[in-house]
């Protein structure tokens, strides 16, 4: 991951315990694929983080329409007018954060939370940010990109057949590297390019995925998801800040399949699986708001487990045990991986690892 973000340490000469530090700090940003709009977002610490004393606060002018969030039990002033501006506070820090089950569902899980944009509603991200991520005419007549493309059809006249292919094509042959630099955290790379470098990040693989679909006739549409905490979007502040990955949406034969790029071991047995990301936000040019991501079985597994204990020689004695384990798709897609490295060491220790886990301590395995 290429970011941008510098570290510096700041040693405070004779600094002792008890000592009371007061620290102030300002960041001036912008990003221009925002264009005129403002997102912001923090977390506030909650105790027993070693802070005395200490406030937050956002403003922006009076009669500018901002969207706000608060999240959590924080103690957050009301607005205030204050030289034209209007003015939101919170104390530091939290006297005590939510309690919540750890198997409480993810969206429970947003902590102490402030959030403020100048975004009117989801519409208006999905409208303001398709510019960004149009693929007309993106695939270069009769270069190396078209040339895969037509391979693509040659091969297989079904469109879901031609999907899975250039799926494969976008996850196998494209290796991952987030450039967020100039801009790159919101404007993605273009086809060509991201097919010449052979590496891109979701925004690339996305826009490269849908720039082949659309080559070869099938429908599709760039989507935003949050892979952790999905579930929490309409609870959220609107902006383009609460997602932090993208996928593309294709509609073939009536039936919706989410195609991610980043991923691996995606084929056409297990291409209709939905990712756990709860909703999305299609990016089209006249706008939408969220939508839930359908939900639907599999229609192939996993991974497949066997495994046999041989108890003949007597129960006194430890157990032969068989084990054979299959991981399918995206799951096996990090073996498949270890498996080119060819140290045997390493997948033999692997191995053992994932059988322990699986039938215990034993003397004895086969």
């Amino acid at each position: 991951m290429l970011d941008g973000v510098l570290t510096a340490t700041m040693p405070v000469e004779g600094a002792e315990l008890g000592d009371v530090i007061r620290l102030a700090y300002s960041t001036t940003m912008r990003d221009h694929a925002l264009g005129d709009q403002v997102q912001w977002q923090t977390q506030l610490p909650a105790k027993p983080i070693p802070l005395a004393s200490g406030s937050v606060s956002i403003s922006w002018p009076e009669g500018l329409p901002v969207s706000r969030v608060k999240h959590g039990e924080a103690d957050v002033e009301d607005l205030v007018v204050r030289n034209g501006y209007q003015i939101w506070s919170a104390k530091l820090p939290v006297e005590k954060s939510t309690d919540v089950p750890s198997d409480a569902p993810m969206r429970y899980f947003l902590g102490e939370l402030l959030q403020v944009s100048t975004y009117a509603d989801w519409n208006t991200v999905s409208r303001l940010m398709s510019p960004h991520y149009g693929v007309e005419n993106s695939v270069e007549p009769g270069g190396a990109l078209a040339g895969e493309i037509e391979n693509i059809a040659a091969q297989r006249d079904d469109a879901l057949t031609r999907a899975a292919l250039a799926l494969q094509l976008v996850q196998d042959r494209v290796s991952y590297l987030l450039n967020g630099l100039n801009g790159g955290n919101y404007l993605p790379q273009a086809p060509e390019e991201t097919w010449a470098k052979r590496f891109g990040d979701c925004k690339a693989k996305s826009v490269l995925l849908l720039a082949m679909l659309r080559e070869l006739g099938i429908e599709g549409e760039i989507v935003l998801v949050r892979t952790i905490g999905g579930d929490a979007l309409p609870m959220l502040a609107p902006m383009p800040a609460n997602f932090d990955h993208m996928i593309v949406r294709a509609q073939i034969d009536g039936k919706e399949y989410w195609l991610d790029g980043t991923a691996g071991g995606t084929r056409l047995a297990n291409i209709d699986e939905v990712p756990r990301f709860h909703y999305a936000l299609p990016l089209r040019m006249e706008g939408s708001d969220l939508i839930a991501l359908s939900e639907r079985a599999q229609s192939t597994p996993d991974r497949i487990l066997r495994v046999s204990f041989d108890h003949s020689a007597g129960i006194r004695l430890p157990a032969m045990v068989d084990v054979e384990i299959a991981y399918l798709g995206q799951m096996g897609a990090p073996w498949q991986t270890i498996s080119r490295q060819n140290d045997d060491s390493a997948w033999e220790e692997i191995a053992r690892g994932v059988v322990s886990e699986l039938i215990g301590d034993m003397a004895d395995r086969s």
